[in-house]
């Protein structure tokens, strides 16, 4: 059986490596991969984007558990949040890569998680940003907490979309490998390195307070002095 990984729009900016000018001097390779023989055989796809054509705006709807995205009121039990990476414009750095010893390392890794997958499976989409910390507040006291007090650990993330692999940053090891459960609360994930994800999430436990509407907010803070913020306001039904 043929593999094929596809590894687009990155380039392995490491300020501690390189200069601006050194970087558009050595980044002159589409990054493109395809390890199949065959042009028209589909294997496993790893998608890394660059960090460059990030928003610091997040994405989100609100939808019923697992994954129905209607926007209409919910109860605590059915509500799930999606929040998601927006990607704004063109950056210099699309399709370009640093041939340096990381590259390498990315590549080795990416090479093996394929090889150990299925054929015709999207493994991976996330953007090459190490994920720090990741704080998730209400407008309104929950759980005892009050209002714009952290509440990740409340919150399971219970899908990560397009994503049946967990890549670790900036190495691209396999955090979670592919048939592995991927549910996990909000902080178990932001202390585990991984890359930035978009990702589904549901209470972890109910609170005990009861209200007609919540606005929750999301703050992601990466290794790339990027922040993503979020919010979303949620209508329940009581």
């Amino acid at each position: 059986m043929k593999h094929s990984v596809y590894i687009v729009l990155i380039a392995l900016i490491m300020s501690s490596c390189v200069s601006n000018d050194k970087l558009v001097e050595e980044t002159k390779e589409d990054v493109t991969i395809n390890n199949s023989s065959d042009p028209g055989e589909t294997g496993p796809v790893i998608v890394i984007n660059h960090p460059s054509k990030v928003s610091e705006e997040l994405r989100s709807y609100v939808g019923t558990s697992p994954v129905t995205l209607l926007g209409k009121p919910v109860t605590m039990d059915e509500m799930c949040i999606y929040w998601a990476v927006q990607y704004v414009g063109d950056s210099p750095y699309d399709n370009r890569w640093i041939r340096d010893e990381q590259y390498d390392v990315l590549r080795e890794n990416c090479d093996k998680i394929e090889s150990e997958s299925p054929s015709y499976v999207f493994l991976s989409r996330s953007v090459y940003a190490g994920t720090k910390d990741i704080i998730l507040t209400a407008d309104k006291t929950l759980f005892g907490r009050n209002a714009g007090a952290d509440l990740s650990d409340k919150f399971k993330i219970i899908k990560f979309e397009e994503s049946e692999v967990l890549l670790s940053y900036p190495d691209g090891e396999a955090l979670k490998s592919y048939g592995e459960d991927k549910t996990m609360t909000v902080a178990e994930w932001a202390d585990m390195g991984g890359m930035l994800y978009d990702f589904y999430i549901v209470f972890n436990e109910f609170p005990f307070e009861v209200y007609e509407e919540v606005t929750f907010d999301i703050k992601i803070e990466t290794t790339e002095s990027l922040t993503l913020t979020g919010s979303q306001a949620v209508v329940f039904k009581n």
